[in-house]
């Protein structure tokens, strides 16, 4: 029988607090030259890959380690998931550009399925409140996502920190 208290519990080590921060500025930086320029600098693209395939390393390295295959398992699927249906050779959620589908899938790395999940839900939400306001910004239909990208993460950590889900589990 699988235990469905790892889908949903979620602790949140200093070392996922730091990882966030990093995160955040880096979406900060990139934000902004993508409201300036409509274009964030490949570099950022390329920090946040790398950034994914150490916590996939770290995922490995815990599983091989004893922690759960499945939680971890069904996590990476969902981001899987999650990063083929935001770009836009794929769609479905969202038809964005390789730097905006690698900065959602470097925040849902650090997330368990849960989380991953609500991500993606308050990143849609957030983009169709601010898609109107950010495309001033942009050309042609498009406009600047990472803004979108940076105000979801910081809803979702609020969740996680307020222990929503965990408050809200305990009412059932």
């Amino acid at each position: 029988m699988v235990e469905i208290a790892p889908f949903l519990a979620y602790d949140f080590p200093s070392t996922t607090v730091y990882a966030l921060w990093f995160l955040l500025g880096s979406f900060a930086v990139s934000g902004l030259s993508d409201l300036r320029r409509m274009s964030a600098q490949r570099e950022f693209m390329e920090v946040w890959i790398l950034f994914t395939a150490a916590v996939f390393v770290l995922d490995a390295w815990r599983v091989y380690n004893g922690a759960d295959l499945i939680v971890h398992g069904v996590k990476w699927a969902l981001i899987l998931l999650a990063g083929l249906f935001s770009w836009r050779g794929v769609g479905g959620l969202f038809r964005l550009a390789r730097g905006d589908v690698w900065a959602i899938v470097a925040v849902c790395s650090l997330f368990n399925p849960l989380f991953v999940v609500l991500y993606m839900a308050v990143l849609k939400v957030t983009d169709i409140i601010t898609a109107p306001l950010f495309r001033r910004f942009g050309s042609g239909g498009a406009y600047p996502f990472i803004p979108a990208v940076l105000i979801a993460t910081l809803i979702t950590v609020a969740v996680i920190l307020a222990d929503v889900v965990g408050r809200a589990i305990g009412r059932l």
